[in-house]
């Protein structure tokens, strides 16, 4: 049960204000039986017209309670909704149907729905085998044109709604709906209008019939039974009033059951209603709030900016609103808040109530921080992990390996001619075996170092026709061999966006390795050409050479990792891992599938095309 101070100015009148209304009604009523008494010869009459009339205003004036109060907690849910729009759907649908079944003493034929865009139906307490319907055949009566729109218009306007109802069954109803602009959802809250008036008529026709009936008949009898139908009229609106009150405190179990903080403030931005969670963030209960600015708790850092905010979202009208500020309690404590507002106006534009849910981020923005803080720090190790490997290239490029290694060549080369005649054959083949090492060992250096100068080459990217560059790197490979007679097929028209270099240094590669293991078999045959599984282009460059086992698949982009024997097919081992290399640098992704004595094909992924 909540604190006897709490506050909502979104609820109907305080209880004594609608039990002394229904005092007046009855002594209203009988001041008109006693005018009928005195003036006998219109007593029938009088009786007639008065009751008539005075049963169906407080008919209406029932049915528009009930709008008004339909009306508030349709807004209050939808609020709720939207300060919690980072929930699942299904989250917050199954929490709204939970919280709506444990209210008690709610009326079996009041029930709660939400409709999406799209007009389908997502929660109906009602009946929970039309979720997934459309609703644009439920109707809604427009009273300005007194016609009837559908309810898909009103989720696509996302407006605020309380009138009559017309449910796909075709059942009239009173409902009231509310948008939830976060989800572009309504929430609707609706009673079969057949139902409410039997309730409301089981009380008041005993009574107003009576009076017809028994007025017409004797005077002085019907005044007695007048005045005995009044007191159980008067009993009735006791036990009206009762259960509306119940169910008013049962609503509040979903604004007590919350961790957010629920206020609302007037147009200066008093408080007017608080909930319990005032005691966690502010050290204040909720009745020490009401009357207080809000503002006094907002940091002093944020306190003018969120006055100037709250200024200009009354003068441009705004009616939902997301902010964040930070707040402080009486101990000094910082809060960061993430608050959902709700602002009401009448018809002359003026300011009825500010409705505000407010979220504690505290710690998301802690850990935040502390994730910006683990960037920079990362950032300024890369930096002068950096500034050291740079200072690595530089030295490794200053240091000239070939020319120690050439000396080493050449100095073994004088020492074999000059030597030739006294050197026995096992030393001849020593410095042979030197001569050759030297050489290799130079390439191999070369090639390291030229992988190295591309990871750190910065891409001048183009869009390159590969289909030339393969026509181009195959019209020299025929010139240097013109001993290899082998069928070539390019696709035209094949483009890739990167540096043009770089990628004429991976083409060069793959198709110096299909030129050369292709040099074995007989009607040899290179295509270079692309696929297009689900419209994604993927470029290959196929050969029927010798082929290899693809247990061996993940080896062959690693460096010096050689399939075959040096005197078979002759190579370093480094070409692959430099089209790798290449492929990477441009974000494209690389592959191979071979098969022993068939062929192998090689498939990359395009940039830009």
């Amino acid at each position: 049960m909540k604190n006897p101070s709490y506050r909502d100015d979104k609820r109907p009148a305080k209880k004594s204000a609608r039990q002394n209304s229904s005092k007046e009604n009855m002594q209203k009523e009988l001041g008109l039986n006693k005018l009928a008494f005195i003036l006998s010869a219109f007593s029938i009459g009088a009786a007639v017209l008065v009751s008539t009339f005075s049963y169906q205003k407080t008919i209406n004036d029932t049915l528009t309670q009930y709008y008004n109060f339909y009306s508030q907690i349709a807004g209050m849910i939808a609020l709720n909704i939207g300060t919690h729009s980072n929930m699942s759907d299904n989250e917050i649908l199954h929490s709204l149907e939970s919280e709506w079944n444990t209210i008690k003493n709610r009326p079996s034929d009041e029930h709660l729905c939400i409709v999406n865009e799209d007009s389908k139906l997502l929660l109906h307490t009602s009946v929970p085998s039309s979720v997934g319907s459309i609703v644009d055949h439920n109707l809604l009566l427009d009273k300005t044109e007194q016609k009837y729109g559908s309810l898909g218009d009103l989720v696509k306007t996302q407006k605020e709604y309380v009138g009559g109802y017309i449910s796909s069954s075709g059942d009239a109803q009173i409902a009231a709906f509310a948008p939830v602009p976060q989800k572009k959802w309504v929430v609707g809250v609706h009673r079969s209008k057949e139902a409410l008036l039997k309730e409301i008529n089981s009380g008041l026709k005993p009574v107003f019939f009576s009076l017809i009936i028994i007025s017409g008949i004797l005077i002085p009898i019907s005044l007695a039974l007048l005045y005995w139908s009044f007191i159980i009229c008067y009993r009735k609106s006791l036990r009206a009033e009762k259960a509306f009150t119940d169910s008013e405190h049962s609503y509040h179990t979903i604004v007590d059951g919350t961790d957010d903080l629920i206020t609302q403030v007037d147009a200066n931005g008093l408080f007017t209603f608080v909930n319990h969670t005032s005691n966690k963030i502010w050290g204040l209960s909720p009745e020490e709030c009401v009357g207080l600015s809000a503002f006094n708790f907002i940091h002093p850092e944020d306190q003018e900016k969120t006055k100037k905010a709250f200024e200009g979202w009354i003068t441009q009208k705004k009616k939902h609103i997301t902010y964040q500020n930070r707040q402080v309690n009486k101990n000094g404590q910082i809060f960061e808040m993430h608050w959902t507002i709700n602002l009401e106006f009448n018809e002359s534009g003026e300011v009825l109530r500010i409705l505000n849910i407010a979220h504690d981020i505290t710690e998301r923005k802690k850990a935040e921080q502390e994730i910006a803080d683990l960037n920079k720090n990362l950032e300024e190790l890369v930096k002068e992990r950096t500034i050291t490997l740079e200072a690595v290239n530089a030295e490794l490029d200053a240091f000239n390996y070939s020319v120690s290694l050439r000396s080493m060549e050449g100095f073994s080369k004088i020492l074999l001619k000059n030597n030739e005649n006294t050197l026995n054959d096992e030393s001849k083949d020593h410095l042979n075996r030197i001569i050759k090492g030297a050489a290799r060992m130079k390439d191999l250096v070369d090639s390291l170092l030229e992988i190295s100068r591309i990871s750190r080459r910065n891409l001048v990217k183009s869009k390159i026709n590969i289909s030339d560059l393969a026509t181009n790197i195959l019209k020299t490979l025929r010139s240097d061999h013109p001993e290899h007679t082998i069928e070539v097929v390019i696709e035209k028209g094949l483009f890739f966006y990167g540096d043009k270099k770089l990628l004429n240094i991976a083409l060069e590669n793959l198709i110096d390795n299909a030129w050369k293991f292709t040099s074995k078999v007989t009607d040899p045959r290179i295509e270079i050409g692309s696929i297009r599984p689900e419209n994604e282009a993927i470029f290959f460059i196929k050969d029927n050479g010798c082929g290899f086992d693809m247990g061996y698949a993940d080896k062959i982009f690693i460096a010096f990792q050689r399939l075959h024997k040096e005197n078979e097919y002759p190579g370093l081992g480094i070409g692959l891992a430099t089209v790798k290399r290449i492929m990477n640098l441009h974000g494209s992704k690389i592959w191979v599938e071979s098969e022993l004595n068939k062929g192998t094909t090689f498939y990359f992924k395009p940039i830009g095309t």
